[in-house]
């Protein structure tokens, strides 16, 4: 078994509206999630839409974090999903919605929100943390509630 590294990040200053959907999707200390592989962070941003960076530049504005250890039991897949997915565009409707809305169609993988692409790429690694068809919507606080080992909530200090 291979380990992908989920990370929960606050952030300061936060985004208002990730912060936003943050605390509407029951989160009361994370507002951001990405997956660590090999010290690069596949992640999809507001800003950015979905990414592969070096880790460092990922946390950029970060002021807490926390890791968790997800198993997999293929991680080239996990990784050439994540590939496969750099440059799609963030899906602000998506995640502006997650607390009033239910998404219909997860195999439109034309666009994705930080946790719904942090929650695929694990499942497509060979863990499906949830039945994607009965969960429709994933949040960092979904993904934060999973029974994987964690890190202790550390204070970001960039180098």
């Amino acid at each position: 078994m291979d380990i992908i590294t989920v990370r929960f990040i606050s952030k300061w200053p936060p985004n208002i509206a990730s912060l936003l959907v943050a605390r509407c999707g029951g989160s009361k200390q994370f507002s951001h999630v990405l997956n660590m592989i090999d010290g690069m962070a596949y992640e999809a941003t507001f800003n950015h839409g979905c990414r592969i960076v070096p880790v460092k530049q990922a946390m950029e504005g970060a002021s807490y974090y926390q890791d968790m250890y997800v198993p997999v039991q293929n991680i080239e897949t996990a990784i050439n999903f994540g590939k496969m997915q750099r440059g799609k565009k963030y899906d602000v409707a998506g995640a502006l919605g997650i607390p009033f809305l239910m998404s219909e169609d997860w195999g439109d993988w034309s666009k994705w929100w930080c946790s719904e692409f942090a929650f695929m790429q694990i499942g497509i690694g060979g863990n499906f943390l949830f039945d994607k068809d009965a969960q429709k919507r994933i949040t960092p606080q979904h993904l934060h509630m999973c029974n994987y080992k964690k890190s202790e909530l550390k204070k970001y200090i960039p180098d």
